[in-house]
Formats: C-alpha cells, structure tokens, sequence
C-alpha cells in the first residue's frame, strides 16, 4: 500500500539533459509500482517525504494549469513524460493529470515520447494518434510473471505490457521496448 499526497508545483515542463530529450514532463512525485532497482529512488530526497520511494505518490494537483501557462511561449523539441515516475501509475486514472497533458500538447507542437509499465495508456490511443511524432515504450524487466511480481510488485504485468505494446502499434503509434534493469 502506499501513502498519497495532494501538493502544487511551480514548473512543470523543465528542460532534460537526456539524450534526445528536450523537456521532461513529471505529473506525479513518487510511484506506487515499487520496484525495487527503481533508478528514480534517488528523487525521494526531493520530495520532502520521509517514506521509501515506492511507498508514496505526491499529485501535483495544479500541474496542468501551470503546464498551459508555461506552454503560451512556443516551445520546440521532445518532451518525456516521464523520466523520474509513470505518467500512467494506477492513481493517474483518478487525476487524469497525463491525459490532460496530452490534450495540450497536442496543440503545442512539441514531439511525445512516453515511458511507461502501464496499459493504461491505451486509453489515451486517440489523443496519440493525433500525434504524428508520438512514441511510447514499455519497461520490460522479465516475461516471468511470478519474477516481475517480485521485481515490479506494483506494476502491470509484462503480458499486459506486451499486449499494450501490440495494440498501440497497431493502432500505428511508434512502440518500443526497453530492457531493464541495466
């Protein structure tokens, strides 16, 4: 179980040194997946929380606001949502904060780029197919599904990932896989 939080944020696009990665999209703080070889678990000194990382999720509740004001100066590039938790976590389907996102960055004209351990997503198929330069991978750690239970206890399983994956691609969304831990 893990503890939530309701808090604001002040920026929500904030420029990346990743590779390939123009601005970073973060609408949560913490992630209810747990994995355990999460590299994000660093962020927990961050977020003024005494917790594990993994046991807490803080929602920036007046995220999209400040995403559409920071959105009114052109902005150019590709944005990630998102590099230090998952866009699309279980608490995403009653804040909708990433749904949100989408819908404005389909006006804005920056590119997409979705990292996620969540089928969720499929439920946003429509909005990235307005896309065109729209991509979202999946996290895969193992097929064994008693091992991801163990590594990700949190998280979908891969087969639903998987079958997220197809669907999207067929759907002509630009897929992905990414292997980890590293």
């Amino acid at each position: 179980m893990f503890k939530l939080y309701e808090t604001a944020c002040r920026s929500a696009l904030n420029r990346s040194r990743i590779p390939g990665i123009d601005y970073c999209l973060n609408p949560y703080s913490g992630c209810s997946h747990g994995c355990i070889y999460c590299y994000a678990s660093c962020m927990a000194h961050f977020s003024n929380r005494q917790e594990k990382w993994g046991s807490f999720v803080q929602v920036k509740t007046n995220f999209t606001a400040v995403l559409a004001s920071q959105l009114r100066r052109p902005k150019k590039g590709r944005v990630m949502l998102a590099s230090v938790t998952d866009a699309y976590q279980a608490i995403e389907k009653k804040y909708s904060l990433t749904q949100s996102c989408l819908k404005l960055l389909t006006k804005s004209g920056l590119k997409v780029s979705i990292l996620t351990k969540s089928d969720l997503v499929l439920r946003d198929a429509e909005l990235l197919k307005s896309m065109p330069a729209a991509e979202v991978s999946f996290t895969i750690t193992t097929l064994d599904e008693k091992l991801a239970r163990m590594l990700e206890p949190g998280a979908p399983s891969p087969s639903r990932r998987l079958a997220a994956l197809e669907s999207l691609a067929g759907a002509g969304i630009k897929t992905w896989v990414q292997l980890k831990p590293t």
